[in-house]
């Protein structure tokens, strides 16, 4: 049985939304996180008014930063680094969008989180990626392949209603995915006994 990880519904409830960017990535910044993806897509709508900011540390950090200013993006991308789970919190609800781009993610814990903050997800499909799951069948989320198509469900986006709590999401909080495991641990303990 697959059980998700959680997100604390509770304290997304509860946070102020710090209204920095329309737009937010989170993830450490090293070879699999493919920011360079949502840099291309945000370049490619220099016509309209966003702003963005990067949260994660990483190796990779400092290429990232090269490239938004080589694409002359740099004034509208803040890299914040590492933020606690309370500030990403406000964050997301502050923002609009989510872009999740990296090749790798087994469970895209942060993209779930910044959902159940009312933003609206992108991920860019990638084999070795689960979180495209996440958005499937939602109107709220977009499935993307390529730079276009991420700077298209951006400038698609908008058209969405802003909302900073998604209780779509509240299966996912802590004490449901708990019971999940619980639940499970009891039906192995009855069909095999004490493990």
């Amino acid at each position: 049985e697959v059980i998700p990880n959680g997100i604390d519904m509770e304290a997304i409830r509860e946070a102020e939304p710090e209204p920095i960017a329309d737009v937010v990535y989170a993830r450490r910044l090293d070879r699999d996180a493919y920011l360079e993806s949502l840099l291309l897509a945000l370049a490619e709508l220099r016509d309209v008014d966003w702003d963005a900011v990067v949260i994660g540390d990483g190796p990779r950090r400092a290429r990232y930063e090269d490239q938004a200013r080589d694409l002359r993006i740099a004034d509208r991308v803040t890299f914040v680094g590492d933020v606690p789970e309370e500030r990403r919190i406000s964050i997301y609800k502050g923002a609009h969008v989510f872009a999740h781009t990296a090749r790798y993610t087994a469970f895209a814990t942060e993209l779930l989180r910044a959902m159940a903050c009312g933003c609206v997800g992108i991920a860019e499909y990638h084999a070795n990626s689960s979180a495209h799951e996440l958005i499937e069948h939602r109107e709220r989320g977009f499935r993307v392949t390529s730079e276009s198509e991420l700077a298209d469900a951006i400038r698609d986006s908008a058209g969405l209603p802003r909302m900073d709590v998604d209780e779509d999401f509240a299966s996912f909080d802590e004490r449901e995915v708990m019971e999940r495991y619980l639940e499970c641990y009891r039906e192995l303990q009855a069909e095999y006994g004490l493990l």
